[in-house]
């Protein structure tokens, strides 16, 4: 069985799957998914990553990490507080408007252009 990227849980028939960009907009937003990592916290100690810098090192992979998330029911509820409709790229199975995505990216990289 497939587990959740976040909380390392089996995921059902709820989970879903997030790009990258997702992810990295709802932490830029403040997601942070505490209580799901916590349950890592004893491996952290054994791989040398401190009490508490659990949640900066998930941001750091969050802000590395190109490939898609897969997120239990509970995860992906969470995550899915902190994503705007109107405002990030377009949600899984929403469909993409050429000239709202485009002018989401160059927001996100800086570039000016028309659409």
């Amino acid at each position: 069985m497939v587990s959740c990227d976040i909380c390392g849980r089996s995921t059902h028939s709820g989970a879903k799957q997030y790009s990258a960009a997702h992810v990295r907009w709802a932490a830029d937003a403040g997601f942070r998914p505490v209580e799901a990592l916590a349950r890592f916290r004893p491996l952290a100690g054994v791989v040398g990553i401190e009490d508490g810098h659990l949640v900066e090192r998930w941001l750091e992979e969050v802000r590395r990490d190109r490939t898609d998330w897969l997120l239990c029911w509970s995860c992906s509820n969470a995550l899915a507080q902190y994503l705007r409709p109107t405002g990030g790229p377009p949600l899984p199975g929403e469909p993409v408007v050429r000239g709202r995505f485009l002018r989401w990216v160059r927001k996100r990289s800086g570039v000016r252009g028309s659409t």
